[in-house]
Protein backbone atom coordinates (compact mmCIF):
# COMPACT_ATOMS: atom_id res chain seq x y z
CA UNK A 1 0.00 0.00 0.00
CA UNK A 2 1.24 3.59 -0.33
CA UNK A 3 0.89 6.49 1.98
CA UNK A 4 0.60 4.35 5.26
CA UNK A 5 -2.95 2.60 4.93
CA UNK A 6 -4.05 4.37 1.95
CA UNK A 7 -4.50 2.11 -0.77
CA UNK A 8 -4.31 3.68 -4.27
CA UNK A 9 -6.65 3.38 -7.19
CA UNK A 10 -5.51 4.31 -10.58
CA UNK A 11 -8.29 4.23 -13.01
CA UNK A 12 -6.50 4.86 -16.85
CA UNK A 13 -9.05 6.44 -19.22
CA UNK A 14 -12.44 8.46 -18.85
CA UNK A 15 -14.05 5.24 -20.38
CA UNK A 16 -17.97 4.68 -19.69
CA UNK A 17 -16.93 2.08 -16.96
CA UNK A 18 -14.98 4.83 -15.01
CA UNK A 19 -17.97 7.02 -15.34
CA UNK A 20 -19.67 4.53 -13.41
CA UNK A 21 -17.10 3.74 -11.19
CA UNK A 22 -16.58 7.68 -9.84
CA UNK A 23 -20.29 7.78 -9.77
CA UNK A 24 -20.11 5.15 -7.14
CA UNK A 25 -17.25 6.53 -5.09
CA UNK A 26 -19.13 10.08 -5.13
CA UNK A 27 -22.24 8.13 -3.86
CA UNK A 28 -20.78 6.20 -1.49
CA UNK A 29 -17.46 6.72 -0.29
CA UNK A 30 -14.83 4.01 0.81
CA UNK A 31 -12.41 5.04 3.66
CA UNK A 32 -8.67 4.10 2.97
CA UNK A 33 -9.07 4.30 -0.69
CA UNK A 34 -7.11 7.50 -2.32
CA UNK A 35 -7.98 7.18 -6.57
CA UNK A 36 -6.34 8.68 -9.34
CA UNK A 37 -7.99 9.17 -12.74
CA UNK A 38 -5.71 9.57 -15.83
CA UNK A 39 -7.30 10.59 -18.87
CA UNK A 40 -6.42 12.06 -22.40
CA UNK A 41 -9.25 14.13 -23.05
CA UNK A 42 -11.12 15.85 -19.60
CA UNK A 43 -14.15 15.85 -21.82
CA UNK A 44 -15.02 12.68 -22.80
CA UNK A 45 -17.21 12.04 -25.73
CA UNK A 46 -20.57 10.26 -25.47
CA UNK A 47 -20.42 7.40 -28.05
CA UNK A 48 -24.15 7.03 -28.20
CA UNK A 49 -24.16 11.02 -29.22
CA UNK A 50 -21.74 10.31 -31.84
CA UNK A 51 -23.98 11.22 -34.86
CA UNK A 52 -26.03 14.29 -33.48
CA UNK A 53 -22.64 15.52 -33.01
CA UNK A 54 -21.67 14.52 -36.42
CA UNK A 55 -25.01 16.38 -37.72
CA UNK A 56 -24.34 19.63 -36.12
CA UNK A 57 -27.70 18.22 -33.78
CA UNK A 58 -25.72 18.37 -30.58
CA UNK A 59 -22.98 20.84 -29.37
CA UNK A 60 -19.88 19.98 -27.50
CA UNK A 61 -21.00 20.22 -24.04
CA UNK A 62 -24.10 18.55 -24.97
CA UNK A 63 -22.18 15.38 -26.11
CA UNK A 64 -18.97 15.38 -23.52
CA UNK A 65 -19.02 14.40 -19.96
CA UNK A 66 -16.73 16.80 -18.27
CA UNK A 67 -14.27 14.61 -15.75
CA UNK A 68 -13.74 17.43 -13.64
CA UNK A 69 -16.43 17.88 -11.09
CA UNK A 70 -17.23 13.94 -11.27
CA UNK A 71 -13.79 13.54 -10.24
CA UNK A 72 -13.95 16.16 -7.71
CA UNK A 73 -17.53 14.46 -6.34
CA UNK A 74 -16.05 10.82 -6.12
CA UNK A 75 -12.68 12.43 -4.06
CA UNK A 76 -10.32 11.87 -7.09
CA UNK A 77 -7.57 13.44 -8.61
CA UNK A 78 -7.93 13.79 -12.09
CA UNK A 79 -4.18 14.06 -14.28
CA UNK A 80 -4.29 15.22 -17.82
CA UNK A 81 -2.03 12.83 -19.78
CA UNK A 82 -1.34 9.30 -21.67
CA UNK A 83 0.22 6.19 -20.31
CA UNK A 84 3.14 4.95 -22.58
CA UNK A 85 4.49 2.38 -20.32
CA UNK A 86 3.16 -0.26 -17.17
CA UNK A 87 5.71 -2.03 -15.11
CA UNK A 88 3.14 -4.42 -13.70
CA UNK A 89 6.05 -6.28 -11.24
CA UNK A 90 6.78 -2.91 -10.05
CA UNK A 91 2.81 -1.34 -9.63
CA UNK A 92 3.99 2.05 -12.02
CA UNK A 93 2.94 3.18 -15.34
CA UNK A 94 4.91 5.83 -16.76
CA UNK A 95 2.97 8.85 -18.56
CA UNK A 96 4.21 10.77 -21.82
CA UNK A 97 5.87 13.32 -20.09
CA UNK A 98 8.03 11.53 -17.86
CA UNK A 99 5.94 11.29 -14.65
CA UNK A 100 6.05 7.93 -12.69
CA UNK A 101 3.24 6.85 -10.86
CA UNK A 102 2.66 3.69 -8.60
CA UNK A 103 -0.54 2.45 -7.42
CA UNK A 104 -2.41 -0.96 -5.41
CA UNK A 105 -4.89 -1.40 -8.08
CA UNK A 106 -5.16 -0.27 -11.52
CA UNK A 107 -8.30 -0.30 -14.09
CA UNK A 108 -8.08 0.23 -17.89
CA UNK A 109 -10.72 1.46 -19.53
CA UNK A 110 -9.06 3.53 -22.30
CA UNK A 111 -10.96 2.37 -25.48
CA UNK A 112 -9.68 0.90 -28.99
CA UNK A 113 -7.55 2.31 -31.41
CA UNK A 114 -7.66 0.84 -34.45
CA UNK A 115 -4.56 -0.60 -36.15
CA UNK A 116 -4.07 1.12 -39.99
CA UNK A 117 -0.60 0.17 -39.98
CA UNK A 118 -1.68 -2.72 -42.41
CA UNK A 119 -2.91 0.11 -45.17
CA UNK A 120 0.42 0.14 -47.42
CA UNK A 121 -1.33 3.27 -49.08
CA UNK A 122 -3.97 5.77 -48.76
CA UNK A 123 -3.45 5.53 -44.84
CA UNK A 124 -3.94 9.71 -45.37
CA UNK A 125 -7.50 9.08 -46.29
CA UNK A 126 -9.09 6.84 -43.43
CA UNK A 127 -10.74 8.07 -40.68
CA UNK A 128 -11.02 5.68 -37.55
CA UNK A 129 -13.75 6.68 -35.92
CA UNK A 130 -11.63 5.55 -32.48
CA UNK A 131 -10.92 7.02 -30.71
CA UNK A 132 -14.04 9.37 -30.81
CA UNK A 133 -11.58 12.24 -29.53
CA UNK A 134 -9.80 12.73 -32.51
CA UNK A 135 -12.41 11.40 -34.67
CA UNK A 136 -14.37 14.57 -34.04
CA UNK A 137 -11.30 16.94 -34.18
CA UNK A 138 -10.53 15.15 -38.03
CA UNK A 139 -13.74 14.92 -39.13
CA UNK A 140 -14.04 18.98 -39.33
CA UNK A 141 -10.84 18.77 -41.59
CA UNK A 142 -12.68 16.39 -43.66
CA UNK A 143 -15.57 18.45 -44.06
CA UNK A 144 -13.46 20.99 -45.11
CA UNK A 145 -11.86 18.99 -47.98
CA UNK A 146 -14.42 17.66 -49.34
CA UNK A 147 -16.46 20.92 -49.56
CA UNK A 148 -13.04 22.51 -50.79
CA UNK A 149 -13.49 19.18 -53.94
CA UNK A 150 -16.86 19.74 -54.78
CA UNK A 151 -16.01 23.65 -55.40
CA UNK A 152 -13.05 22.28 -57.62
CA UNK A 153 -16.11 20.45 -60.11
CA UNK A 154 -15.16 17.06 -58.09
CA UNK A 155 -17.58 14.03 -56.60
CA UNK A 156 -16.28 13.01 -54.03
CA UNK A 157 -16.85 9.57 -52.50
CA UNK A 158 -17.32 8.36 -48.65
CA UNK A 159 -17.26 5.03 -47.94
CA UNK A 160 -18.12 3.72 -44.01
CA UNK A 161 -16.58 0.66 -42.96
CA UNK A 162 -18.49 -1.70 -40.96
CA UNK A 163 -22.22 -2.32 -40.91
CA UNK A 164 -22.94 -2.77 -37.20
CA UNK A 165 -25.23 -0.39 -35.22
CA UNK A 166 -22.69 2.00 -34.68
CA UNK A 167 -22.39 2.19 -38.36
CA UNK A 168 -25.44 2.55 -40.03
CA UNK A 169 -25.70 5.54 -37.41
CA UNK A 170 -22.54 6.95 -38.56
CA UNK A 171 -23.35 6.47 -42.36
CA UNK A 172 -27.03 8.15 -42.13
CA UNK A 173 -25.38 11.06 -39.69
CA UNK A 174 -22.71 11.44 -42.68
CA UNK A 175 -25.34 11.00 -45.12
CA UNK A 176 -27.53 13.76 -43.65
CA UNK A 177 -24.60 16.15 -43.24
CA UNK A 178 -23.85 16.12 -46.69
CA UNK A 179 -27.27 15.83 -48.26
CA UNK A 180 -27.09 19.80 -49.78
CA UNK A 181 -23.76 18.38 -51.73
CA UNK A 182 -22.87 16.23 -54.57
CA UNK A 183 -21.78 13.53 -52.46
CA UNK A 184 -22.04 9.77 -52.23
CA UNK A 185 -21.75 8.17 -49.06
CA UNK A 186 -21.68 3.88 -49.22
CA UNK A 187 -21.91 1.64 -46.15
CA UNK A 188 -19.91 -1.86 -46.86
CA UNK A 189 -20.19 -4.95 -44.60
CA UNK A 190 -18.79 -8.25 -44.26
CA UNK A 191 -22.60 -9.68 -44.27
CA UNK A 192 -24.85 -10.39 -47.10
CA UNK A 193 -27.36 -7.95 -45.87
CA UNK A 194 -26.87 -4.62 -43.97
CA UNK A 195 -28.41 -4.71 -40.45
CA UNK A 196 -29.50 -8.33 -40.64
CA UNK A 197 -29.11 -8.89 -36.67
CA UNK A 198 -31.87 -5.34 -36.74
CA UNK A 199 -35.59 -5.88 -36.12
CA UNK A 200 -37.28 -6.44 -39.05
CA UNK A 201 -39.31 -2.97 -38.59
CA UNK A 202 -35.48 -1.36 -38.69
CA UNK A 203 -34.19 -2.75 -41.44
CA UNK A 204 -37.50 -1.96 -43.59
CA UNK A 205 -36.93 2.03 -42.27
CA UNK A 206 -33.28 1.36 -43.39
CA UNK A 207 -34.17 -0.22 -46.89
CA UNK A 208 -36.46 2.81 -48.12
CA UNK A 209 -33.34 5.52 -46.11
Amino acid sequence: MLQGDLVHLVLIGGGHSHLAVLRAFAMRPEAGVRITLVAREWHTPYSGMLPGLITGKYGFDTGHIDLSPLSQAAGARLIAGEVVALRAADRELRLQDGRVLRYDWLSINCGITPNTTSLLTGAEWVLPVKPIGQFLARWQGVLCTIRAQVAAGRQPRVLIAGGGVGGIEVALAVRATLRALPVSVALVDSHAVVGAALPVAAQQRLDSA
